[in-house]
């Protein structure tokens, strides 16, 4: 390998990896598409927060702080532009019946309403409530689910929860992973946060005899490793034309550059994961 070869190659070497570093820390602040239809419902935008661990589930999570978008309901007659999320918890557990936020509401079945804006990345949601009482899970909410807010007009905030019912298996009526939502307006009473429901579909709790919302949820969160794999296939294109550089290369000088790329890659990738 001549001088000037192995200088070029160890620049590319930086940049490759280099490249990896910035795009892997990058993606730990990140954002998800969402769209949700469905019993005359639909919405649709983006969520964003960051990727999070917490004792006792094995993958990462997305923590949703803020989020844009669009929701309309032909049923209560609400819509308008989505421009949050109501503040909740940092959790550092799984949610459970005394782990999660909830505000006080009215034409809910079982108030107070319950949230911990969480998304399952995986759509593999855990049960978080006795399951005596309810057994099910999966998907990418649990059964407390997303609380968006959004403008309502006329000086009003309007409040949406979305909700995983779970995996509804019962083999005398299997439905699969199904989705609840409710949509109203927020208000004050008493000092404290208050939700008045006008809508509610996909109450699971009287499953098996219930027969599912209708509702589709969908939730498109890339894995934080993602971007950094798709970065060291873009920067490694433009070096495929030039395979003259590299022909001369020794065999021991490319085993050396993919076990340094690979090691620096799963460092990377296990910063993340902190």
């Amino acid at each position: 390998m001549t001088r000037l070869s192995s200088r070029l190659w160890s620049l590319a070497l930086a940049g490759i990896c280099g490249l990896v570093m910035a795009v892997s820390t990058a993606a730990k602040a990140d954002d998800a598409q969402f769209s949700i239809s469905g019993a005359g419902i639909t919405a649709s935008g983006t969520l964003y927060g960051s990727y999070v661990t917490v004792f006792g589930f094995s993958d990462p999570l997305f923590e949703v702080t803020g989020a844009t978008g669009y929701f309309n309901d032909t049923t209560s007659g609400l819509t308008g532009a989505i421009n949050g999320v109501l503040p909740g918890s940092i959790y550092t557990t799984v949610p459970s019946n005394g782990n999660h936020d909830s505000i006080d509401a009215s034409g809910v079945p079982f108030p107070p309403s319950s949230y911990d804006n969480i998304i399952y990345v995986k759509g593999n949601s855990p049960v978080v409530c006795d399951p005596t009482f309810y057994p099910y899970h999966g998907g990418f909410m649990d059964i407390y689910g997303l609380m968006l807010t959004f403008d309502a007009g006329g000086g009003n905030t309007g409040l949406v929860n979305v909700w995983s019912n779970g995996n509804l298996n019962d083999p005398s009526n299997p439905i699969g992973v199904d989705y609840g939502v409710s949509d109203g307006l927020l208000s004050v009473v008493s000092s404290h946060p208050f939700y008045t429901v006008l809508n509610y579909v996909g109450d699971g709790n009287n499953y098996p005899s219930y027969r599912g919302s209708g509702v589709n949820v969908s939730v498109h969160t890339p894995e934080p490793s993602a971007a950094a794999v798709f970065a060291i296939g873009a920067l490694m294109l433009p070096l495929v034309g030039r395979r003259k550089l590299f022909r001369r290369a020794s065999v021991s000088a490319r085993v050396f550059f993919h076990w340094r790329c690979t090691l620096v890659t799963m460092a990377a990738y296990s910063r993340q994961q902190q």
